[in-house]
C-alpha cells in the first residue's frame, strides 16, 4: 500500500493478507476482522488498479486510482430509485424528505413516518402473507391490520395521525375532519 512505512503493524498484516502487491482479481476479501471492513473494501477495489509502477511518481499513481475508483463509482446505469418513488412518481419527494427530517418531531414521529413513506411497516397483514406470523390481525387491538390502522386507529396512532391531519389542515387552509384517513396510503393533495 503506498504511504505504509516498513515496520508498521499494518504493514504486517497488509501482507498477511496480501495486500501489499498486486490483488488478484477476483480479490480475495475474506477473512479480515469485522473491525477492519475498510481494508476488505480496499482489497475489493484495488483489484481493479494496475499495481504501483517503478518509474511512477507517487502523485500520478495517487491520481490513478483516485480516476479508476471514480469512474468504477459513477460508471453504473442510473441510480435505483425508492420503490414509494415508482409507485407515487407525481409526488415531490424532495419536500416529503425536508419534513421528515425536520426538527420539529421527535425521533418517534420521525422513525414511524419514515418505516411508512418507504412501504416497509412491518404490519401482520404482510408478515402473515410471508408466513412470518400466523394471523394478519393487529396484535393491541385484534382487528385487521393494516398500515392505515397502525396510522390512524391504533396505539399511538392516532396522536400522530390527529397532529398529521392538523398540520395538512394548516398547509391546506382546510379544516383537519376534511382530511380522510386513506391519505396516510393514497394523498391526494397539491400545492
Amino acid at each position: 500500500m503506498t504511504g505504509a512505512k516498513p515496520g508498521r503493524a499494518l504493514l504486517l498484516f497488509m501482507h498477511k493478507w496480501a495486500l501489499d502487491g498486486p490483488i488478484s482479481n477476483p480479490p480475495a476479501a475474506h477473512g479480515f476482522p469485522t473491525a477492519l471492513n475498510y481494508l476488505q473494501q480496499f482489497a475489493i477495489d484495488m483489484a481493479y488498479i494496475p499495481p504501483h509502477q517503478p518509474r511512477e511518481a507517487r502523485k500520478a499513481y495517487k491520481h490513478r486510482i483516485y480516476d479508476t475508483l471514480h469512474y468504477m463509482a459513477n460508471n453504473d446505469a442510473e441510480p435505483c430509485s425508492l420503490r414509494i418513488v415508482k409507485k407515487c412518481p407525481n409526488a415531490e419527494w424532495g419536500r416529503v424528505w425536508k419534513n421528515l427530517h425536520s426538527r420539529a418531531l421527535s425521533d418517534y414521529l420521525t422513525s414511524t413516518w419514515y418505516v411508512t413513506v418507504h412501504d416497509i411497516f412491518p404490519i401482520n397483514d404482510r408478515l402473515a402473507a410471508i408466513h412470518l406470523t400466523p394471523t394478519s390481525t393487529c396484535p393491541n387491538c385484534r382487528q385487521e391490520d393494516s398500515i392505515q390502522h397502525r396510522i390512524t386507529d391504533c396505539g399511538k396512532g392516532p396522536v400522530i395521525w390527529n397532529w398529521t391531519q392538523m398540520k395538512l389542515g394548516m398547509i391546506l387552509c382546510v379544516s383537519p375532519n376534511y382530511i380522510p384517513k386513506d391519505w396516510t396510503i393514497h394523498p391526494a393533495f397539491t400545492f
